[in-house]
């Protein structure tokens, strides 16, 4: 039979940031326990586990520390309950239903953790977890006193405060103790009464260093040792049949403790606390003081003796660490300011440089001129990277940056953050690979913004410190459940490497192998450190191999939850290309590698070879058996015969059969498509290639249509015509923001009126006819700022039926900007320095959506041509991608349409509401926002029973969805 002490601590559980917490308290009481540190690891890894179940059901819940014993042995205890009801916990889907079952199921494997794990999943109840580890058989059960403190220790927010409460209560235990030891040889002599012990007390008494106060019964001094004399400054004639606490008190001393004091006097009993008393000089001190009653057989209370030992230097040491935290902390919190602040005067001008210097490059320049402002660009591309890690570091230091858990598509992350890279790379002339398994879950749940960060961390760090070879990033899933993956990340290179007993010193802030590394290949050292502090924060770790003069491999490791409910993908049919026989002609061994998994993986049969000449063989031998090639991946760029060598020799060469030719190549050097072209090479992509990319080329090669144009053509630029002029005001108090925004929006055809100050917005805002489509606000400006202005212009625009969408401009870049902006009525946040991209998008899709467009018959969205920019961007240029998608609007928009006509007609809001949010979600894919928040309409109406205004929105909808048709069918015959 388990017997269960009273809880040591309950603490609340209800936010993913006490997840951390809640990990460190239970390591801290798993280390007062004695545990080895290995299971205080695991135990604290399953405890962590059963509260993120707890949490991700969007309930709230309690964690109970407490000790239990049964027969001989201890256990550390730690019992989880779900205190409140799950959201919608009885009306979940089957999916998400089957989902929570199999995430219960996984936490069985708990059972081989911990040395007890019990688990139950009761919907009336919620869930309880119980949890038991075994301790050392040297443990003992700590006091009352010792749990208490543990209790304390475990509560604090840190370990440091732990330890400061450790230390305090250490140094109060050793006074005790010493006054304890006093407090008995004075008691056993006085007891005695002989004149001998007397004598002894006396002389033992005079020359300790604490002070000992003999009192009478009612508490009046009649005998005080020389420490006593020498502490207070009192002569023993002053001192007399004086009370103590009238002696001694003082305006400073505390009233409680003095009360106690006198209440122990006249109840009899003993007294222990610290206190502040006073000399004869007025100077203050603390003592620990001690007060005991001496009795006399059945005749009561014969006397008093008051112990003092002077804890004034261990009072002042720990007043100064508490001063030196609170000061700590504010300086901490002065930093943040600060470097928010900072953060704000130096975007600023890095606004301008950018932007100015990437709209200049982008006119008529000559070739050094552009050689100049292409170094200006990208030096102050390199300052806002060092301001944005000094502000990470800051953040991380401070507890301020958080882990965001999202939806995220692990396989794309990784193909875009080492694309990003690709031209450095090729720059330098190396091979950048990536593979990422193809039976590895693509849809995971985590942090894809820092994630991205330490890839381009370590992937940006293997680039620079390699001269020449490759760098490669390389995904191996460590295990697997039904809920979960981890995952094994490495980034090879084959540069400089790091020397043996630099190792480790490479994951602290501002560190480097040497000073020269500085020197050669610049850099502040802090990549690393970021890149160790938000693995720690994300429940992984980082590891480095590395041999000087040969290379590196940076290890890190991340696990995380699978999303079974993932967005379909409209992948292209594999099965079109099963049994194609291969050729991969590439020098580079992993580039090889890479390309023949993916191959194989939709059942190709791939051949590979490692330079020119092999590739002319294997045709030749092919096509003498009369089994040529289906298809030929060609690297272009190859040592004696490169790929367009190769293509050429298979030309020239009548007797040389194979099928489609393709071309991957390192760099897009000059004249390459027209030279593909000329080679009858069906498709040039650029290394490192996705499988979904690659799969594309490979279909739209082999097949009977041959796309004409490159998908790249046709995204979308500040250059391009919009479908529609917007006037927008522009406030910024800064003339070169001003401009800047100005000139890349004219160029788009809009029209900007300039405002400094928040005045100035409310006079052109007042003025304006026709009305601002737009506004471009900066937050920070003078006379009145940008939230000021926002809230006078909303409380104008009350009660009229207007709504000027505002954007708001900031060079802040701290956490809550963005919420504080939107609360404060603005409709967006752009962050500076401004890229041109993204001012144009956000500005014409919150232009857009912040318009009630009627979509009257003379619409021009039905007469002029359809701009499908915005969904080329979507899917990253990708044109074939997209072309497939508009079969899917061509086959199911119009049908939806008729869907919510049926469903009006037969009083049918069922099928309304299913059709219309199809058709809402098929709208927003090509940039459709107005049509789209339409369908919205609908949907809702259909969803509350309303459907007088059905009708009229169905018919708006439809001649935009008429309008797509036309627009795609002209698009696909392209």
């Amino acid at each position: 039979m388990t017997e269960q002490d009273s809880p040591l601590l309950k603490l609340s559980l209800s936010r993913q940031a006490d997840l951390s917490h809640m990990s460190r308290r239970v390591r801290l009481l798993a280390a007062l326990t004695e545990l080895p540190q290995k299971q205080r690891e695991d135990f604290s890894k399953a405890v962590t586990d059963v509260c993120r179940y707890v949490l991700a059901a969007q309930a709230h819940g309690a964690v109970e520390f407490s000790l239990s014993q049964d027969g001989s042995q201890h256990y550390l205890q730690i019992v989880v309950r779900n205190e409140g009801e799950e959201k919608q916990r009885g009306n979940k889907a089957p999916r998400a239903a089957e989902r929570r079952t199999e995430e219960a199921r996984s936490l069985e494997r708990l059972k081989d953790v911990v040395d007890y794990f019990h688990f139950d999943d009761n919907a009336n109840r919620g869930t309880i977890a119980e949890l038991r580890q075994m301790l050392p058989p040297t443990f003992q059960r700590p006091t009352a006193r010792e749990a208490s403190l543990w209790k304390r220790m475990i509560q604090q927010k840190s370990l440091e405060d732990a330890i400061l409460v450790a230390s305090q209560r250490s140094r109060r235990i050793e006074a005790e103790a010493d006054t304890m030891r006093q407090r008995h040889t004075l008691r056993d002599e006085m007891a005695r009464g002989t004149e001998d012990s007397e004598t002894l007390f006396s002389l033992i008494a005079s020359e300790t260093d604490n002070f000992i106060v003999v009192m009478d019964p009612d508490g009046s001094i009649t005998w005080v040792n020389n420490a006593f004399v020498a502490i207070t400054g009192y002569s023993e004639a002053e001192i007399n049949r004086r009370r103590l606490d009238e002696l001694l008190g003082g305006p400073s001393s505390n009233r409680e403790v003095m009360r106690d004091f006198r209440e122990a006097l006249r109840h009899g009993h003993r007294f222990n606390d610290e206190l502040l008393l006073y000399r004869k000089d007025g100077r203050a001190y603390w003592t620990h003081f001690t007060l005991t009653p001496v009795t006399r057989g059945t005749s009561g209370i014969s006397r008093w003796i008051a112990i003092g030992t002077d804890v004034s230097q261990q009072r002042q040491a720990v007043d100064a660490l508490a001063a030196a935290k609170e000061s700590a902390e504010s300086a901490s919190q002065a930093k943040s300011e600060f470097l928010a602040n900072m953060s704000h005067e130096i975007r600023t001008p890095l606004n301008a440089i950018i932007g100015m210097t990437e709209l200049t490059l982008g006119t008529e320049l000559q070739r050094e001129q552009k050689e100049y402002l292409s170094t200006v660009k990208l030096s102050a591309e390199s300052l806002l990277e060092l301001l944005n890690d000094v502000l990470d570091l800051s953040k991380i230091e401070a507890g301020k940056l958080s882990i965001d858990h999202t939806n995220f598509n692990i396989a794309d992350l990784i193909r875009d953050t080492v694309r990003a890279l690709a031209v450095r790379a090729h720059t330098k002339g190396l091979e950048l690979a990536c593979h990422v398994p193809l039976d590895t879950p693509q849809w995971l749940r985590g942090d894809p913004v820092r994630l991205r960060q330490i890839l381009v961390n370590l992937v940006g760090n293997a680039i620079k410190f390699t001269r020449s070879g490759e760098v490669s990033v390389n995904i191996e899933p460590q295990w697997q459940n039904g809920n979960e993956i981890g995952l094994h990340f490495i980034v090879s290179d084959t540069g400089v490497g790091i020397p043996k007993d630099r190792l480790q010193r490479i994951f602290d802030a501002f560190e480097q192998v040497d000073n020269s590394t500085t020197r050669e290949y610049g850099g502040t050292g802090l990549g690393l450190a970021i890149t160790s502090q938000l693995l720690r924060m994300m429940g992984g770790r980082i590891w480095v191999e590395s041999q000087q003069g040969k290379g590196s491999r940076f290890h890190f490791s991340l696990s995380f939850p699978i999303v079974h409910d993932a967005p379909p993908l409209h992948n292209a049919d594999a099965a079109d290309v099963e049994g194609f026989h291969v050729l991969v002609v590439d020098d580079n061994k992993t580039n090889r590698d890479v390309v023949g998994g993916m191959l194989r993986h939709w059942k190709m049969e791939p051949t590979l070879v490692d330079s020119g000449r092999a590739a002319l063989q294997e045709i030749e031998q092919h096509s003498q058996n009369g089994r040529a090639f289906d298809l030929v991946l060609l690297d272009a760029i190859m040592p004696e015969l490169d790929g367009f060598e190769v293509a050429q020799q298979i030309r020239d060469a009548p007797d040389l059969e194979c099928g489609t030719m393709m071309m991957l190549s390192s760099a897009d050097r000059p004249n390459s498509s027209a030279r593909c072209q000329e080679l009858g090479i069906e498709s040039f992509m650029l290394k490192p290639v996705s499988p979904s990319a690659l799969l594309n080329a490979i279909l739209s090669a082999v097949g009977p249509k041959r796309l004409s144009k490159n998908a790249d053509n046709n995204q979308a630029s500040p250059n391009d015509r919009p479908p529609r002029t917007l006037r927008v005001l522009v406030a910024d108090d800064h003339e070169a923001n001003r401009d800047l925004a100005t000139a890349i929006l004219t160029k788009r055809s809009h029209q900007c009126v300039p405002a400094e100050t928040g005045r100035d917005v409310l006079r052109e805002y007042e003025s304006a006819d026709p009305p601002f489509d737009a506004i471009l606000m900066d937050v920070q400006m003078p006379e009145m700022d940008g939230f000021e202005v926002t809230t006078e212009i909303r409380e104008r625009e009350q009660g009229c039926g207007r709504h000027t969408p505002i954007i708001a401009l900031t060079a802040h870049a701290m956490k809550g900007d963005r919420e504080k902006c939107l609360a404060q009525g603005m409709d967006a946040y752009l962050s500076k320095p401004i890229r041109p991209r993204e001012l144009v998008t956000l500005v014409e899709s919150v232009a857009s959506a912040g318009t009630k467009h009627e979509f009257p018959k003379d619409d021009p969205i039905a007469t002029t041509e359809i701009d499908f920019t915005f969904a080329l961007e979507r899917l990253e240029g990708e044109d074939d991608l997209l072309r497939s998608q508009m079969q899917y609007f061509l086959n199911d928009g119009p049908g939806l349409v008729k869907e919510i006509c049926q469903g009006l007609s037969n009083s049918n809001t069922e099928k309304i509401q299913r059709a219309a949010h199809r058709l809402k979600g098929l709208l927003a894919g090509y940039g459709r926002d107005a049509t789209s928040k339409l369908a919205g309409q609908m949907e809702h109406s259909a969803a509350t029973g309303d459907t007088s205004q059905i009708a009229d929105l169905c018919n708006q909808v439809n001649s935009d969805v008429e309008a797509l048709v036309v627009g795609m069918r002209k698009y696909l015959k392209t």
